[in-house]
């Protein structure tokens, strides 16, 4: 009789190799993120482990970055799309001068109300200090030279850099505008609705 071939086992033996090759599949096919993010210390990846621009706002969870997180200065105006902070992100008295810089719309070096809108033509008068400032040390002063004309002096001020505020005051229906300053003084026109002059209250102010 032939002799029968011999009969090859399929069964294979389990070795560390098998078993190690085996793994390695499953981690590269589809665990292998859950065993990575397993394997990680905690705070074991920081800023240098980070290629820039890696981290996107979808990688972020919701307040996962505060005020206390982020380091003084680090947020400014190159890193802010525009229109992107409003009113409404803004805590109240959160933003003052502190906040803005060194003056940067400049600074009033002399202001005054004038509450009195009539009175004696060409007659200075001098205004209540509670209501006027003059850096310069100087007195203030409002005199009336026609119907809503008025010249408006600093004394001792020197008002050749800056520029002159004027807003009307008052409830009736004024515009008032600078005409022209120079050296201490400043002339203010006042208008009515009508474009015709009338004497109004006002308030000014000199910033440099």
């Amino acid at each position: 009789m032939p002799t029968s071939p011999t009969r090859t086992s399929r069964t294979s033996r389990l070795t560390y190799a098998n078993v190690v090759s085996t793994v390695a599949l499953v981690i590269a096919v589809g665990g292998g993120g859950a065993v990575a993010h397993a394997a990680l210390a905690k705070n074991s990846v920081g800023s240098p482990q980070i290629k820039n621009g890696q981290v996107k706002t979808v990688d972020l969870g919701r307040n996962a970055v505060t005020t206390k997180k982020i380091k003084p200065r680090a947020v400014g105006s190159p890193q802010l799309k525009d229109a992107a902070v409003a009113g409404r992100n803004l805590a109240p008295g959160s933003v003052g001068l502190a906040q803005l810089g060194q003056a940067p719309m400049g600074v009033a070096k002399a202001y005054l109300w004038n509450d009195v809108s009539d009175g004696p033509l060409m007659t200075p008068r001098a205004v209540d200090p509670q209501y006027a400032f003059n850096s310069a040390g100087g007195a203030a002063t409002v005199t009336r030279t026609a119907t809503g004309a008025y010249e408006v002096g600093f004394e001792g001020l020197a008002m050749d850099r800056g520029t002159v505020l004027v807003t009307a005051y008052g409830t009736n229906a004024a515009s008032c505008q600078v005409a022209s300053w120079s050296e201490s003084t400043a002339t203010v026109l006042c208008f009515g609705l009508t474009a015709a002059p009338v004497d109004s209250r006002f308030t000014i102010a000199y910033v440099d």
